[in-house]
């Protein structure tokens, strides 16, 4: 009898909260949907920001080094060095780097545009970022050589003049360096093509090599300078037409009275028919005549192209002492104008002012949205509150005679409270459920058919919990509503006392 009792009270009140035409569910679920949707958005937003602040594309400041300040950068990277001076003002790490320009040739050997060329530490968290899957578009198989120091990473935009194509017999890039009597062309293995660089450099290789193509060879040891009987070039041709390419008497050796005593030729991925040929002679001739020789040849036939051998591995990994510039990676921004006044007053570095207010502009508006993403749930939740507590206070208003009746008859307090606690648990447990699937296809929409650059982040551990918050607080306000009624006597509900 008990429980069929409650059934028919539970169904009818239920009803009667519903409004005609489940108005007030409809308006409630409305409610909850705006609510969840803008805390999403806000969530979404927090987080896109939150990645570009910490991404090191962004976070970092570059600071250039005059070349009459090299001293005060050699006692500011020296104080730098020191983890508790970078946890300090949130400088995560401190590189030095440099700009150099080269040339680089693109699949037929016609000379294209200077190319910027920035250096990067090899284990940096900016090369790594830059490697990341989303900004990679060659095939993996670059990937394989990522850890070379003497590999280059290349910008797509800046890769698709050169004209060579993606794939394995094309795992080098042509790069020319030329002065009054040599001209040297390196073939750097590509680590990577990517879609966007740090400093709109075109292509990025390591501090080590970078100091390598900079320092003087004579005690780098990047290039041989000495005197030695082997020359090598590329060949673009079949292997069985070789011998007579080389069979043309060649007036330099003539003149030097050196004849090619040996060849050998090797598999060289930079053609779908390259090799590597080294040719052998049987007399020693100076680094300026084997420039000669090279060109020489080069220029009697076009399937020979000009190769310079290059030593990487020279022991330590080269770092550079006299940087062009200072990077300060962020791990926050929330010092960078800090950073900026103890550099003037301590080292007499000036960092550019719009790099400052670019970052703290980045600081500012990610502040500004979480403040506003709390104010925001803030005012949906209070709105979500009191709309509970006006809908249940008038209901309860309109059946107090009722009430006042039953409790004449021996219905316990605890027995009509756990009766309303009941039907509003179910109550918002049917609008949360509605609110959330509408969000849901909002989200499939928002993210997978838009692609939207904001994310709606619905299922997140943040709208759980202020679900919960939403629960526990509708559940206070209507235990308040339902005591103040029911602490009044059957009379004074009855008679509206």
């Amino acid at each position: 009898m008990k429980t069929g009792y409650n059934r028919i009270y539970f169904n009818r009140e239920f009803n009667s909260l519903s409004g005609a035409g489940y108005r007030n569910i409809i308006i409630l679920s409305i409610m909850l949907f705006l609510s969840f949707t803008a805390l999403a958005y806000a969530i979404g937003g927090i987080e896109k920001l939150k990645d570009k602040m910490e991404n090191p594309f962004s976070n970092w400041i570059e600071l250039p080094i005059a070349h009459d300040k090299q001293k005060n950068a050699y006692d500011l990277m020296a104080f730098f060095e020191k983890k508790e001076n970078r946890d300090s003002f949130n400088i995560s790490s401190l590189s030095p780097h440099i700009i150099i320009y080269r040339e680089l040739l693109g699949n037929n050997t016609n000379r294209v545009n200077t190319f910027k060329i920035r250096s990067i530490h090899q284990e940096s968290k900016l090369r790594q970022e830059i490697l990341i899957p989303n900004n990679i578009f060659s095939d993996k198989y670059y990937f394989e050589q990522k850890d070379n120091a003497c590999g280059i990473i290349i910008k797509k935009a800046c890769f698709d003049n050169l004209a060579i194509p993606i794939s394995p017999d094309y795992l080098y890039l042509p790069v020319i360096e030329e002065g009054a009597t040599y001209k040297n062309v390196y073939y750097l293995p590509i680590i990577a093509i990517v879609n966007d660089l740090p400093d709109n450099a075109d292509a990025v290789v390591t501090n080590h090599l970078s100091k390598l193509l900079i320092d003087d060879w004579e005690s780098s040891s990047f290039v041989s300078l000495g005197v030695i009987n082997k020359v090598t070039l590329l060949f673009n041709g079949e292997s069985e037409k070789l011998e007579s390419a080389l069979d043309f008497k060649f007036p330099l050796l003539d003149s030097l009275n050196v004849s090619i005593q040996a060849t050998d030729t090797e598999k060289f991925n930079f053609g779908e028919s390259a090799k590597l040929l080294k040719i052998y002679l049987d007399h020693p001739i100076s680094f300026e005549q084997r420039n000669k020789l090279v060109d020489q040849i080069v220029k009697h036939d076009a399937r020979f192209s000009a190769y310079t051998s290059y030593s990487c591995d020279i022991g330590e990994k080269l770092e550079i002492k006299k940087p062009y510039y200072l990077a300060f990676n962020f791990t926050k921004l929330d010092k960078v104008a800090e950073v900026k006044q103890f550099l003037k007053t301590t080292f007499d570095f000036e960092i550019p002012m719009g790099k400052i207010k670019d970052k703290e502009n980045y600081y500012t508006v990610g502040l500004l949205t979480l403040i506003i993403s709390i104010l925001l749930f803030s005012f949906g939740l209070i709105s979500i509150i009191l709309f509970v507590q006006n809908l249940l206070r008038s209901h309860l208003e309109k059946i107090k005679k009722n009430i006042g009746t039953l409790k004449a008859f021996g219905v316990d307090n605890n027995t009509t409270q756990n009766m309303y606690l009941r039907i509003i648990v179910y109550y918002i447990s049917l609008c949360t459920i509605i609110a959330f699937l509408a969000s849901l296809l909002l989200l499939f929409i928002n993210n997978y058919i838009c692609k939207a650059e904001i994310p709606l982040l619905l299922l997140d551990y943040r709208i759980l919990l202020a679900i919960i918050v939403l629960y526990i607080s509708s559940l206070f306000t209507a235990i308040r509503v339902i005591k103040s009624t029911l602490q009044k006597s059957p009379g004074d509900l009855i008679y509206n006392r």
